[in-house]
């Protein structure tokens, strides 16, 4: 029989210093940790938002019709109330510019090209590590995530947790979550992933700032 060791919490409730991957080991068999003493996965791989068994069946598939993030600084801004989510970030643009005189690009930068991506009926996001530099440990990179990309991740563990967590509702219907996808976006520093109904996308020129605003004032309006 398999059970996660005593000391420590389920990987949905992982609390610092131990956010990361464990071990499931048999009942009385010794935990194996690394070098640095915190235990790690080999029965499934774990973070704090869901696992994913070495044998799930996760699928992981590039978003067509996904404006690329920059490469160098999209800048995401993620904007969200229980029942509206989008997150803004500049994209790719092809440039020429003198490597003697770098760009500088923030919120506040003007002319800039962006994307608004719109999740509708979302149920949970992320937004977060790891970063380009660390991403061989996101728990999806075995099975193809990778930076700078648009993704949709079929078979989700992350929806199946969320579904299992709610079968304690007394209304619970597994159906209800038929329609749950799980959207990555993979930025230069941090990755988002968000549980939702659907996903589309809107461009524009200006800052990202600007373009909170113009997204604020038509949920408010």
């Amino acid at each position: 029989m398999w059970k996660f060791p005593s000391r420590f919490a389920a990987p949905f409730g992982l609390e610092p210093p131990h956010v990361g991957c464990y071990k499931i080991e048999p009942a009385g068999r010794r935990r194996s940790r690394d070098s640095i003493g915190v235990p790690f996965a080999r029965t499934m791989i774990c973070s704090g938002m869901y696992t994913l068994p070495l044998n799930a069946k996760d699928q992981v598939l590039s978003l067509e019709n996904a404006p690329p993030s920059s490469p160098g600084a999209p800048c995401p801004m993620v904007l969200a109330t229980e029942q509206t989510l989008c997150v803004i970030y500049y994209c790719f643009e092809p440039v020429d510019w003198d490597d003697s005189s770098p760009r500088s690009v923030e919120l506040v930068s003007q002319g800039e090209l962006f994307a608004v991506a719109t999740f509708s009926r979302h149920r949970a996001y992320y937004q977060g590590s790891p970063n380009d530099e660390a991403f061989s440990g996101h728990p999806l990179y075995e099975k193809g995530l990778r930076p700078y990309g648009a993704y949709e991740v079929t078979h989700s563990s992350w929806v199946r947790r969320l579904m299992e967590m709610n079968r304690v509702h007394p209304s619970h219907r597994d159906e209800v979550f038929a329609g749950c996808r799980h959207f990555v976006l993979s930025f230069h520093d941090s990755v988002f992933e968000c549980v939702a109904g659907a996903c589309s996308f809107e461009m524009g020129r200006g800052s990202i700032l600007e373009a909170a605003n113009d997204v604020l004032a038509k949920w408010v309006a």
